[in-house]
């Protein structure tokens, strides 16, 4: 069944961290991902996603309406790896699949998503969820993190 909440988020890219940031002794856990935009109208953004870790594979449908610069209106649920297939079909043909490596390692009590593409060597995107837009706002970065910009805003990312 899916589920639909706020997602209240700040997003940064960022300079490739030291790889031992990645490591599982800091709490990191490691996902490969492959990610399908699929054709959408002008409100409503769609995607399929397969993330793969430790042999295990799950497969989610999101559609995402933006609310404000940061909050979008989240609706996701897990879809079986023949679902994902058949949705491939919907793809946008004006976007490539995505695959990255996703690191989601815990600081200051949130979560911080970081993502790795094979199209970049020295920078990285830092994703952040928030329990609200005031949190967010007093959002502090982890000191392993050097700031190249911050991209909320920014359709692009």
């Amino acid at each position: 069944m899916p589920d639909t909440h706020k997602e209240i988020e700040r997003k940064y890219l960022i300079s490739m961290p030291d790889p031992s940031v990645f490591a599982p002794e800091n709490g990191a856990a490691r996902y490969e991902i492959e990610q399908i935009y699929l054709t959408s109208d002008d409100k409503t953004n769609r995607r399929i996603r397969c993330r793969k870790s430790g042999g295990a594979t799950e497969c989610t449908y999101t559609e995402k309406v933006r609310v404000s610069a940061l909050v979008r209106l989240e609706t996701e649920g897990e879809i079986s790896l023949s679902a994902y297939e058949e949705k491939k079909k919907e793809a946008d043909p004006a976007c490539l699949p995505l695959k990255k490596i996703r690191y989601a390692i815990p600081y200051g009590g949130h979560l911080c998503e970081i993502d790795v593409f094979p199209f970049w060597k020295h920078c990285a995107l830092l994703e952040i969820e928030c329990e609200s837009e005031e949190d967010a706002a007093r959002l502090t970065l982890p000191p392993w993190v050097t700031l190249l910009r911050e991209v909320t805003q920014d359709p692009d990312y």
